[in-house]
């Protein structure tokens, strides 16, 4: 899976997750991408990504956990807006990822392109999806859960969002095909074109609104993979 749960682990062994991440490969580096917002919730707690989540959410093997620190962002963010994007460098390299049976992105030969109208997943680990698939103390692996989308046309521009301190730069818009919004916690988590295998980018938060004509649609705002490279080059 190239999803991965963000969650706080207290001394105690107690955790809350907050929300997804995406593991990706920038040249010879791998890194975990997640949401400033998500971070943020945290205030101040240690932050880990769960690299293997299972139905009982807390994997028992230590090296399915990876910290996260010294956060890495948009060169371009600021207190006027944000791309909400934050990038934590892993260390581990792909042989030690591989043999876990962890997949990644590997953005290194991305190339920009047009992305309009192209049908997509919205992947990502919700809180109501993992409370749904709990199974106490199981160790079966807990994919992502998958909702249908379609990029839509228009770019959203600068938009405030109530749970997002600052306002958000550039942001990109899909279009449920379901009418079903993506739940609380898929925050941070890949937009896919599953049919390549590319990362399309990484969801930001559910919004709706009259964005076709006469017609109130249910979306998820995104930014696009373009940016996140932008944070981890």
């Amino acid at each position: 899976m190239n999803s991965v749960v963000i969650a706080s682990i207290k001394p105690n062994g107690s955790f809350s997750t907050y929300g997804s991440g995406i593991v990706v490969l920038w040249k010879d580096s791998l890194f975990i991408i997640t949401c400033i917002h998500v971070i943020d919730e945290m205030k101040g707690e240690k932050i880990h990504a769960i690299l293997l989540p299972c139905k009982g959410v807390h994997p028992q093997n230590p090296s399915s956990f990876a910290e996260l620190n010294n956060p890495i962002f948009h060169k371009l963010d600021n207190e006027a807006g944000s791309f909400d994007i934050v990038a934590y460098e892993l260390e581990m390299n792909v042989i030690e990822i591989k043999q876990m049976g962890l997949k990644w992105f590997n953005l290194s030969n991305y190339k920009p392109m047009n992305i309009n109208g192209l049908s997509v997943k919205s992947c990502g680990f919700s809180a109501d999806y993992i409370r749904e698939n709990y199974i106490q103390c199981s160790l079966e692996k807990l994919l992502p859960d998958k909702k249908d989308e379609q990029v839509f046309e228009a770019e959203v521009g600068v938009l405030s969002l109530t749970d997002i301190s600052r306002p958000l730069k550039e942001m990109k818009l899909c279009i449920s095909m379901t009418g079903t919004p993506i739940g609380k916690g898929m925050s941070g988590g890949p937009i896919v074109d599953e049919t390549k295998d590319i990362l399309v980018g990484m969801i930001i938060a559910s919004i709706s609104g009259e964005f076709v004509p006469n017609q109130n649609v249910v979306g998820t705002v995104f930014v696009s993979t373009d940016r996140i490279i932008e944070v981890i080059n």
